[in-house]
């Protein structure tokens, strides 16, 4: 891609000068080092796309770099060239992180293809940072989540595991812990979206073998995306993973791959070898005992990142356990992000949020209709009735959002804590949260 930065590591000066004008015709800025260290100085300055280095230099080796690149920025890729080309040497420089070999001496037409080809490897599957909302860590103490880590845990010795949930439930954030818990380090990132059809067989495989290589898993985004003959490739590969047990695969999908696979939209081989490993993630909406957690995991990464301290008002707590979050963890992420913000002080409250009153759009509607249902069924016990029930789920809801803490419910609900214990011995609540005195 025009206008990405790569940089020439050769001690021969006449070599690194016809590198850099074979590929700056290609529209790439190319800088040059002469050895190891003006190299790793180098790619804290100008933070390069891809490292073509030499493998013999007086000092360092090129494998020697490539060692410390792994360490310092195991994202970049790093291509070998040498005039010692073997099977050897090339096994050796995978091992070791490369992402290519290129003997010596250099075919230009083969190097500028080479470096197109990794550079867009590098845009489609580069470890992309996470989406708001999905750089939580993959926990909670709800059964339907506890259900799906217990699943993923059972699933660690499987070559390839399914992930799929609603749009924005943390499906690619638990992938990356899975292929991390199986020591599998960062994964290689294809977004099957982002594939073409042309190049998608070519470009699945050249990750896939690195990654068989070096060890990496390699994590796939919305496989329902892929183009068919990325999914004709991926079947075969599945279908010979007993001859291959170093390759681990995650694969996430907000769709239903048998109905889609059923209407012709997707491989119904494919489809089935997937599901017959798979974990579903839970809705925002179903993980009611997790939600105060998830909005403090979210305050303390985004006060770490705004060296700010957050903290967040009952009132606020309450608005935020009482949306539907159809946008799930992405969505939250996103409203806790922009009211951060706009809370100057640090505490967030209910105008910082921004989102909608429920009361007019739903609940008002939703008692009216339970009303007038109440008089023609039950006439004359209506108003005792309906106003105690809606005042002990009020209640406890409050008590449930302040964890039990009758001080901070009263304010919550605007009474003061005497007229809040009132309220508790007339509605005589079942408290939702243990140890919280009736």
């Amino acid at each position: 891609m025009d206008g990405e930065r790569i940089l020439v590591v050769e001690d021969d000066a006449a070599v690194a000068w016809a590198v850099q004008q074979a590929l700056t015709s290609c529209g790439y800025r190319v800088g040059i080092a002469a050895s190891v260290d003006a190299c790793l100085r180098q790619v804290k300055q100008i933070r390069p796309d891809l490292v073509l280095t030499d493998l013999r230099m007086p000092g360092r080796s090129g494998l020697d770099l490539i060692n410390e690149l792994r360490v310092s920025d195991p994202d970049l890729p790093v291509v070998l060239m040498t005039a010692y080309v073997s099977l050897s040497t090339a096994v050796d420089a995978v091992r070791h992180g490369a992402s290519d070999v290129l003997g010596k001496p250099l075919d230009f037409e083969l190097l500028r293809t080479l470096v197109g080809r990794i550079l867009r490897d590098r845009h489609l599957a580069i470890r992309a940072l996470p989406e708001a909302g999905q750089e939580l860590d993959p926990q909670g103490t709800g059964p339907a989540m506890q259900t799906a880590l217990r699943r993923l845990a059972a699933a660690v010795d499987a070559p390839c595991v399914l992930i799929c949930g609603p749009s924005g439930c943390g499906k690619r954030t638990t992938a990356n812990a899975f292929l991390r818990s199986c020591g599998r380090g960062s994964p290689m990132i294809v977004e099957c979206a982002q594939v073409g059809e042309a190049d998608a067989a070519d470009m699945i495989a050249g990750i896939i073998g690195r990654a068989g290589a070096t060890g990496a898993g390699v994590l796939m985004i919305e496989i329902a995306e892929l183009p068919i003959s990325g999914q004709d490739f991926l079947a075969r590969q599945l279908a010979m993973a007993g001859a291959a047990p170093g390759i681990r695969l995650a694969v996430t999908t907000s769709r239903d791959l048998g109905h889609l696979a059923s209407q012709g939209g997707f491989r119904h081989d494919l489809a089935e070898r997937l599901q017959s490993v798979s974990v579903h993630l839970p809705a925002l909406s179903a993980r009611g005992e997790d939600l105060t957690d998830l909005v403090r995991q979210f305050l303390r990464r985004i006060a770490s990142r705004r060296n700010q301290p957050l903290s967040m008002t009952d009132a606020a707590l309450a608005r935020i356990a009482a949306h539907p979050w159809p946008g799930n963890l992405r969505e939250l992420g996103a409203c806790l992000e922009g009211a951060a913000i706009l809370a100057r002080d640090g505490v967030i409250d209910l105008e910082h949020l921004g989102l909608e009153d429920l009361a007019a759009t739903v609940w008002e509607p939703l008692m009216a209709r339970i009303a007038r249902d109440h008089l023609r069924i039950s006439p004359g016990k209506v108003h005792a009735e309906l106003l105690g029930t809606i005042e002990r789920i009020v209640i406890n809801e409050a008590l449930a959002a302040t964890q039990g803490n009758q001080m901070r419910a009263a304010a919550l609900l605007g009474l003061n804590r005497t007229t809040l214990r009132r309220r508790l011995r007339a509605v005589d609540p079942t408290p939702t949260l243990n140890g919280i005195p009736p």
